[in-house]
């Protein structure tokens, strides 16, 4: 394996950062605010959008939970992947060959056996696609029921649908031909292995297939569907993929690839049960819809629709199992703050079957005339055929508080309040009580999963320390009566015996030191040197650069940082062929991500906005370089004087001899001087205090 030279990885870095808004924007719906994009962040769960794009500059900043990049960073991090191969999927797609070098022998083989996951599903997803065209069990089954199920090939080819022939080891014969390792086979979940008799057998069997490809496209799994012909007497219709460490069910949603871009587009999207609903609905037009892959709706998956929209209808069976799952789904999306719509189709209607009946228009229009909103379709889900029994009527009223209660926002809630105490012809107070009550006891429950969470890891945490501490201490024997008692502890060893302690206990393992937080006004200084590293300090004697001022400062005073990001920083900068072109693209393109993440940070910095000026002067940042900049340099010495001076005092108190002593007095009270001196005449009221 190889190792990406370092002018590709700056070529990918620079260019991935220019086209960021279209990279991120496969994966967040982005809309744009002044000169930069908002969304709503990928990476955790919020109300509002606080998620940035910064074209000009090539970073995202999330101002919610923090997390800071470049294009590469956030490739690694939505997709998962490491720097290399974040790097190589940005390659092929910005067009850039991506040549290599060598790596070392751990790193090969980690990256080998991720690549080796992803290459056998790619390999078992193109031999069940070929089934279908090039074997002949494969056209007999396989393509006769893509036909009778009506799919064209343009949409065969689009979801890459295919077939696993009955023989129990096509896959497993051919993939070991051309050089596949079994063991890699069974990781990727494509084959199996009978422990009783030591062999090996194909997951997947006469069934046709549906790839399911991650948000970039990857192959990450197959599901597979036996036959009609040969569904009686089978147990399990659909097989999924079991889960493996590229393949993670509950994270997945089938046809999020293919829809994404159009889920974006339309602001909506159509939340469905099966792969054919899905495919059949392209079909017919219609490119926003996704479905579970193979179990219940997540709260994973919910997040990853929320990247593209915050709008959901469902459309799910009509029967008693799908209302089920709707009306579990309803307080689920409306628990992550995005609104939810359903669709009821005509009886003996599914979206497969509805859709392949109308046209592209005709779908719309009916979507447009009978979708509802969740308390509409709960009522009618609750109390069609109830009659006037009012137990059930109560029932309902209780279903659907609860769902409005998952509402987070007030003002929607008691909208939603309203609308319900006139549905059901009841008093709006009732219902504000109930809804009071019903989310006391939601906080409630979640204050005990809290406790219970927090319980879990404190166990564990305790747990860990104990087998810590057992395995730091050498295994004791109690010694046998009848041993000499003059045995040296030489000759108990030689016996194989190791004496307890008579008293003391076993030591206990000490706490490991809590590494120290770093300053805070290194940061201030760090902050202004990768912001403004090339403005000039027009006022400043000799108009140096800040990024000039700041190093000399620092070598001056001999200042250091044991934080090792700013030291890389600093690093780069001084042994700079030209450090005059070093600014803070530069850094947003370096290979090091925790630079990269501190520097986004840094230039994300929130400005007041122009509305303040209207009743005051406001001066920009850039503006008072001349004042600020050497206002933190000097706030920085102040605390290393301050810490000298702690320094010293240490050394006072362990000094042994009276020459000792009088030398460091000595030294605190030249220090103690520069602080009364430094504080009056450099930072006057701001001086910092010990």
């Amino acid at each position: 394996m190889a190792l990406i030279p370092n002018s590709v990885v700056r070529q990918i870095s620079e260019t991935a950062n220019d086209n960021i808004v279209s990279i991120v924007g496969d994966y967040v719906k982005l809309l744009r605010r002044g000169s930069n994009y908002m969304g709503c962040c990928p990476f955790h769960n919020e109300k509002t959008p606080s998620f940035s794009v910064n074209p000009s500059k090539g970073f995202f900043h999330c101002f919610g939970c923090g997390k800071s990049g470049s294009a590469v960073s956030f490739i690694m991090e939505i997709e998962k992947l490491s720097f290399p191969d974040s790097l190589r999927l940005l390659g092929n797609r910005l067009g850039i060959s991506v040549p290599e070098e060598e790596l070392t022998p751990a790193e090969d083989a980690a990256q080998r056996r991720r690549d080796a996951l992803y290459a056998s599903l790619e390999y078992a997803s193109r031999l069940f696609e070929a089934n279908i065209t090039q074997d002949d069990e494969g056209q007999a089954y396989g393509m006769t029921y893509w036909r009778s199920r009506g799919f064209r090939d343009d949409i065969i080819a689009k979801f890459r649908l295919g077939y696993a022939v009955a023989k129990g080891d096509q896959l497993l014969t051919k993939a070991q031909a051309d050089g596949y390792a079994v063991d890699v086979l069974v990781e990727a979940g494509l084959v199996g292995e009978n422990k009783s008799n030591n062999t090996f057998y194909d997951y997947f069997r006469g069934r046709v297939i549906f790839p399911i490809q991650s948000t970039s496209g990857k192959i990450l799994g197959f599901g597979g569907r036996v036959l009609d012909a040969a569904t009686k007497g089978v147990s399990i219709k659909y097989l999924n993929t079991p889960e493996t460490p590229i393949y993670n069910k509950r994270e997945t949603l089938y046809g999020i690839y293919q829809a994404r871009a159009e889920i974006s587009r339309v602001d909506k999207c159509f939340l469905v049960e099966g792969y054919t609903d899905v495919i059949a609905m392209h079909q017919c037009g219609i490119g926003n819809v996704v479905a579970s892959t193979g179990t219940s709706l997540t709260e994973e998956q919910i997040r990853l629709i929320k990247r593209f929209t915050r709008n959901v209808t469902i459309l799910y069976d009509g029967d008693k199992a799908g209302v089920h799952a709707s009306l579990r789904a309803i307080d689920m999306i409306l628990h992550e703050e995005m609104n939810v719509r359903l669709l009821l189709l005509p009886d003996d209607d599914d979206p497969d079957s509805f859709s392949r009946k109308h046209t592209t228009e005709e779908f719309q229009a009916y979507v447009a005339e009978h979708e509802v909103d969740f308390l509409e379709y709960e009522r009618r889900a609750l109390l069609d055929g109830a009659g006037n029994d009012p137990l059930k009527k109560a029932q309902a009223v209780h279903t659907l508080v609860a769902s409005i209660a998952q509402i987070g926002d007030a003002l929607t809630r008691e909208v939603y309040v309203k609308q319900c105490a006139e549905m059901m012809g009841i008093d709006i107070k009732t219902v504000f009580d109930a809804l009071g009550k019903q989310l006391v006891n939601n906080a409630t429950r979640q204050r005990d999963l809290d406790v219970a969470e927090q319980r879990r890891q404190a166990y564990a945490e305790q747990r860990a320390t104990q087998q810590a501490a057992q395995q730091q201490q050498p295994v004791r024997q109690s010694l046998p009566p009848d041993l000499p008692p003059d045995l040296s502890p030489q000759g108990l060893a030689q016996l194989g015996y190791s004496p307890a302690p008579n008293q003391e206990p076993a030591p206990q393992p000490q706490p490991a030191a809590q590494p120290q937080q770093q300053d805070i006004e290194m940061r201030e200084v760090m902050r202004f040197f990768v912001t403004y590293a090339q403005s000039k300090m027009e006022q400043t004697e000799g108009q140096p650069t800040v990024a000039q001022y700041i190093i000399e400062s620092l070598d001056a005073d001999q200042i250091q940082t044991p934080d090792p990001t700013f030291n890389k920083i600093l690093d780069e900068y001084r042994n700079a062929a030209d450090p005059t072109a070093i600014d803070e693209r530069h850094f947003i393109n370096m290979a090091d991500e925790d630079v990269v993440r501190f520097v986004a940070s840094a230039i994300s910095r929130p400005q007041l906005s122009r509305i303040h000026s209207r009743y005051t002067d406001i001066k920009r940042e850039e503006e008072q370089l001349d004042y600020l900049v050497p206002r933190a340099v000097d706030e920085l010495r102040m605390k290393v004087i301050i810490r000298m001076l702690d320094d010293a005092y240490l050394n006072l108190q362990t000094a042994t001899t009276d020459e000792q002593a009088a030398a460091i007095m000595e030294q605190i009270a030249n220090l103690t001087k520069v602080k009364k001196s430094f504080s009056m005449e450099r930072l006057g009221e701001r001086a910092i205090c010990r």
